[in-house]
């Protein structure tokens, strides 16, 4: 079975987390910092994650296809505005097993209120 570990890059407030696969929507409880592994089939597979570093919050849909026995990692850069690029690699080598795929970023602040978020919200990206 194909495994996709997820988890904090650098060090402070930059995460990922896979919020769909194949369509079928990731339930993880809020705030979640320690999500388990997902275990997946081998084969084709597409992959929508969310990296984040406040306020910034980038999402891309990842296309690959997963080897029995092997774990994957999403990997990102640091999230910005402009620039960020999102991927899957192999563990064990480090190969990226999906392109990097350039993010589509939007503004997420955490600590603001109800209206500024009202105001900033975007549909998000489709997968």
């Amino acid at each position: 079975m194909g495994h996709l570990d997820t988890g904090f890059l650098f060090f402070g407030n930059t995460s990922i987390r896979v919020l769909a696969i194949d369509g079928q929507q990731i339930s993880v409880p809020a705030p979640a910092l320690d999500v388990p592994p997902m275990h997946l089939p081998p084969g084709p597979h597409k992959i929508f994650v969310r990296a984040f570093r406040d306020p910034i919050a980038a999402y891309a849909c990842l296309s690959a296809t997963l080897e029995a026995g092997k774990i994957y990692v999403v990997q990102t850069n640091r999230p910005e505005i402009d620039s960020t690029e999102i991927w899957l690699e192999d563990k064990a080598t480090g190969a990226i097993l999906s392109q990097k795929q350039k993010a589509a970023a939007m503004r997420e602040p955490v600590l603001v209120g109800p209206l500024v978020q009202a105001m900033l919200a975007h549909p998000l990206p489709a997968c």
